[in-house]
């Protein structure tokens, strides 16, 4: 009492979790694709345009640095 065997539950968790992905793995794919295709959709559309924040406000800095920015840090 007190002991368990460990060896055979990650044969029991893997096997669900393989079976999921090896027949549903094609929908996370296809969901993926829908989603960035949506985004690319909306980013292309007038909502892309949509300014966030106040309509006074002007941007902290300019376009390419501030891309460039989260990759230097």
């Amino acid at each position: 009492m007190g002991r368990h065997d460990h060896r055979g539950d990650r044969q029991e968790t893997q096997s669900p979790a393989g079976w999921v992905l090896g027949n549903f793995g094609w929908l996370f794919v296809i969901a993926a694709d829908v989603f960035l295709a949506l985004c690319v959709v909306i980013a292309f559309s007038r909502f892309g345009r949509i300014k966030l924040g106040p309509d006074v406000s002007e941007p902290e800095f300019k376009s390419r640095p501030r891309s460039g920015r989260p990759t230097a840090q």
